[in-house]
C-alpha cells in the first residue's frame, strides 16, 4: 500500500493510521475507512435510514429528460405493483432533465428526488439515501425493463 503520509481524512482533513490492515482510521474523529482488495474507501458512513413504516419496497429509477418514457413506465409499474401486492414507493432521481420529466412523476404521484453527484452512480446513491423500503428495486427509466417482469 502506498504512504500514508500523502492521505487524510475526507471529513477533516486530518492524519490517517493503518488498523490491522484492514481499515484506516482518523486520528482526529476516529472515522474508519474500510480497506476494499487494499483500497482506501472513503465514503463517509451516513446515518441508516429509516423504513417506511408499512413500505416492503423501494424502487430506484434514475431519469435524465425522459418525460415521454416515464409517463408510459409509471402507470405500469404502479400496475404490475398492485397485482403484486407489497407496500411500495416509487422514487425518480432525476439528473437535471428540462423535458418535463418533474410533471410527469408528480404527475403519476411518484416521488421525486434530485441527484447531486454525476452520473448512474451519484443517481443511485441519491435514490438509496432516500429509499425507506425494506429492499430496493432499481429499474432504468427508458423503459427497457419491462416492469410487469421487474416486479414477478
Amino acid at each position: 500500500m502506498p504512504s500514508l503520509a500523502s492521505l487524510v481524512c475526507p471529513k477533516c482533513h486530518g492524519p490517517l493510521t493503518a488498523e490491522a490492515g484492514r481499515e484506516l482510521r482518523c486520528m482526529r474523529d476516529g472515522v474508519r475507512y474500510p480497506l476494499v482488495d487494499g483500497i482506501p474507501s472513503f465514503i463517509i458512513p451516513g446515518p441508516e435510514p429509516a423504513a417506511l413504516p408499512g413500505c416492503a419496497l423501494s424502487l430506484v429509477i434514475p431519469a435524465l429528460n425522459e418525460a415521454e418514457s416515464l409517463d408510459r413506465v409509471l402507470p405500469e409499474l404502479k400496475q404490475a405493483l398492485v397485482a403484486l401486492g407489497p407496500t411500495n414507493e416509487i422514487i425518480v432521481v432525476d439528473g437535471g432533465s428540462r423535458d418535463g420529466t418533474h410533471e410527469i412523476v408528480r404527475k403519476h404521484g411518484a416521488r421525486l428526488v434530485s441527484q447531486t453527484l454525476p452520473g448512474f452512480g451519484g443517481a443511485y446513491r441519491a435514490g438509496f439515501a432516500q429509499a425507506r423500503g425494506e429492499y430496493v428495486l432499481t429499474l432504468d427509466a427508458d423503459g427497457s425493463h419491462d416492469p410487469a417482469r421487474a416486479t414477478s
